[in-house]
């Protein structure tokens, strides 16, 4: 037995970590790996105004015993980095530790606080230790068909075989457009198979988009799979036209429909479908009324899949063989075209608005609702 005897008391210095990112539990501090960790450092006693702190972070080794990350100033954000009361710790440091380490889970903090004015005074150190919650594993994710239309093709969207020892909570597909920083929500909830529709491609893109899945676990861990690439395609001139008409129809509009219902969900597979329906692209294949949109822009069309710009010049040859009162008819037919689009997206926004956005699934649905209806 070996005892020191110090001439004074050490300060008393804790660590902690808010509850909404670390979750309490007899064994220590359980954080969850895609979240940013905030360590916050508290003197009860015996800190005078000049004293210095100073963070380290430990991995657990094969051994049992915690082995210090010599690069662990990389991950900390912050004015005085380490040497700060609170620090921030990227989640990339729980990421590369499982690239490096895959059945690394526990981790420490040290912190450690000094008083260079005042030597006499010992260091004062506190331990925290944490253990990462680890997101599903073990499965893997399709979808079938590889392409097809809007409102038409059923899309089968399938994760098997995933595992979590906290249980699997929720599966959620998501659809993201090449150069589109909003993902697009297609479900949320407990079932790892649905069979479903799909959005409108962007036309810029070949109407190809990229599936993702987020697979989480009860405590909020989630593994983040690329499911495939798709191609949704409009549908003919003829059918959509069909859709718009059904869909203004005083006697089925089923918008306003939508804004009785008192299912979410429901709610929100309507009115993706509006929004889809909005941005169809079909008839920008006709001439005429490409052109008339241009003529009304005074702008030239975007480009789209391997087509040539379709420039002002280009529409003036294309309408300088049509009698006058041919044109008026066109541009009659694409004010209605216009208005009858402009009514659904008024009707679809309304009824989003009066939508109870009570989790932050709801509101990440209607984020994505918003984004599409805007395009």
């Amino acid at each position: 037995l070996e005892l020191d005897i110090i001439g004074s008391i050490p300060p008393n210095v804790e660590i902690d970590c808010p509850a909404s990112i670390c979750e309490h539990t007899s064994e220590g501090l359980m954080l969850n790996p895609e979240n940013r960790l905030l360590l916050f450092g508290t003197c009860q006693d015996g800190c005078p105004p000049d004293a210095v702190f100073s963070y380290s972070f430990h991995r657990e080794g094969l051994s049992g015993a915690y082995i210090p990350i010599e690069n662990f100033a990389d991950y900390v954000t912050g004015v005085s980095g380490t040497a700060s009361p609170e620090i921030s710790i990227s989640p990339q440091l729980f990421a590369d530790g499982f690239a490096m380490y895959p059945m690394l889970y526990d981790y420490m903090a040290r912190l450690s606080v000094t008083t260079p004015n005042s030597p006499e005074i010992p260091e004062g150190v506190a331990y925290s230790k944490f253990t990462v919650n680890r997101a599903p594993i073990g499965g893997s994710c399709s979808v079938s068909p590889s392409e097809g239309e809007i409102f038409t093709t059923v899309f089968t969207l399938s994760c098997p075989n995933w595992y979590d020892m906290d249980g699997i909570e929720s599966y959620q597909y998501l659809a993201k457009f090449e150069g589109d920083q909003v993902e697009k929500q297609i479900y949320t909830g407990e079932l790892s198979t649905v069979q479903t529709e799909l959005p409108l491609g962007p036309e810029d893109y070949d109407y190809s988009m990229l599936l993702q899945t987020k697979i989480c676990d009860s405590k909020g861990a989630c593994a983040t799979v690329d499911v495939g690439t798709v191609k949704v395609r409009p549908l003919p001139e003829a059918a959509t036209d069909a859709l718009i008409d059904s869909l203004l129809s005083d006697q089925s509009n089923e918008i306003v429909m939508a804004g009785a219902e008192e299912n979410f969900e429901e709610s929100f597979r309507v009115l993706i479908r509006a929004a889809s329906l909005v941005n169809s692209a079909s008839d920008s294949d006709i001439d005429e009324f490409e052109c008339i949109n241009i003529i009304s822009r005074g702008t030239a069309t975007s480009y789209t899949g391997g087509t040539p710009y379709t420039t002002p010049a280009y529409c003036s040859s294309t309408m300088s063989g049509k009698a006058q009162e041919q044109i008026d008819e066109l541009f009659d037919q694409f004010d209605v075209y216009r208005d009858e689009r402009a009514q659904i997206r008024e009707q679809a926004i309304d009824v989003m608005a009066n939508q109870t956005i009570a989790t932050l699934d709801t509101l990440r649905q209607a984020a994505s609702f918003y984004a599409l209806i805007s395009e």
